[in-house]
């Protein structure tokens, strides 16, 4: 039977691997996909996603990642030999076999590789590789399963010119998200801790993404530390204060302890341990203070964050700014007063209105969603 698109014998066949090239035209976008839109076809395949972490700049970026099959290849890469090509050939249409449960028709495969021949760089043999192709034998082996953690959210990216912005802005975006969900998992936990009377060394929270851009997020939670209590490492830290009439119950033990001791040496037992007693005391009653400090911390959280607290707990505006202030100074080791500082912290930090960035509303074939 003649095939409806070459006749076999029509004139003579060259070496496909001789014969394939690649131009130095600069093609329009850096993402080619290898199919184009229109055909009949299931070209991907991804598993089920689990809890999302959050979206910034058309990307969603989930907690854990998911499984990809997917039969597009990208067109735009000039670093591949004919080897390279033909295998990316052969892993696409053995995908799109296993993705259809069929053979992918004549029609099918001579629209892939006419798409291919004028959307791409590469200079090949049309003919000779579309009967290579139908020669094709399904193999499990070129079925290849990927892992991400984002999705492009299709209409909300641009269309890149090169593979280094996607990648700065799929890391840009990755870092605003991770950012959000640390200090929002920060705000939770400062306001649970406050809601619980608990003002202990906070060690158990985990903070995604480069310490260079949570810098405010080990800073908050530093202070918070400081003030509650006294301790910069979670190593440094005592036994916890209790609840219970410190000072009398420690007189106590003191006197049943010094009695056990010569009549000479008792005066000047206690003297000493009151004195460590009472200077503890005042530590802690120190801490007990800046507890009102460090509810500042949960109000500065909520204008990082936009997230509001019911807790009944009083602002104090220029305790506030004061830990702004000390924060942008800590942070970018400048010396502002309070009210440039507090200024200065608002600019960089606080909350701005969320804008959408512009959607396309259609998307050209070349470009895969």
């Amino acid at each position: 039977m003649t095939d409806p698109y070459f006749s076999k014998n029509s004139e003579t066949f060259y070496s496909t691997k001789k014969a394939f090239k690649i131009s130095r035209d600069i093609l329009p976008y850096a993402y080619i996909s290898s199919i184009p839109h229109g055909l009949n076809l299931c070209t991907s395949w991804e598993s089920t996603k689990g809890k999302v972490k959050g979206t910034s700049s058309g990307f969603i970026f989930y907690h854990e990642k998911y499984s990809i099959i997917s039969a597009h290849f990208n067109i735009n890469d000039s670093r591949i030999n004919y080897d390279i090509f033909l295998s990316r050939i052969k892993i696409m249409f053995n995908t799109l076999h296993y993705l259809n449960n069929r053979s992918i028709k004549s029609s099918e495969i001579y629209s892939i590789l006419k798409h291919i021949e004028t959307q791409s760089n590469y200079d090949f043999n049309l003919k000779e590789l579309y009967f290579e192709v139908k020669k094709f034998r399904f193999d499990y082996q070129f079925i290849k399963t990927k892992e991400r953690d984002y999705k492009i959210i299709p209409g909300e990216i641009p269309l890149f010119k090169q593979n280094i912005e996607f990648l700065n802005a799929l890391n840009t975006a990755q870092k605003t998200v991770n950012y959000n969900f640390n200090i929002e998992n920060l705000f939770y936990l400062i306001e649970e801790r406050i809601t619980n009377n608990d003002y202990s060394y906070i060690h158990d929270i985990i903070i995604h993404g480069h310490k260079n851009n949570n810098l405010i997020i080990y800073a908050i939670i530093r202070k918070f530390n400081l003030l509650c209590t006294d301790k910069h490492r979670k190593r440094d830290i005592l036994k916890p204060f209790k609840s219970e009439p410190l000072y009398n119950n420690a007189i106590n033990r003191i006197t049943l302890k010094a009695m056990s001791l010569k009549p000479s040496l008792q005066n000047a037992f206690i003297t000493k341990q009151i004195k460590y007693h009472e200077k503890e005391l005042k530590k802690f009653n120190q801490l007990v203070v800046n507890r009102f400090i460090a509810h500042q911390l949960l109000f500065i959280l909520s204008e990082l964050t936009g997230l509001n607290h019911n807790l009944n707990i009083t602002l104090d505006i220029q305790i506030r700014d004061q830990l702004k202030a000390e924060f942008i100074n800590s942070i970018n080791m400048t010396k502002l007063n309070i009210v440039d500082g507090a200024k200065q912290f608002d600019k960089i930090y606080k909350i701005k209105s969320k804008t959408s960035p512009p959607k396309l509303n259609e998307l050209p074939d070349v470009f895969l969603h």
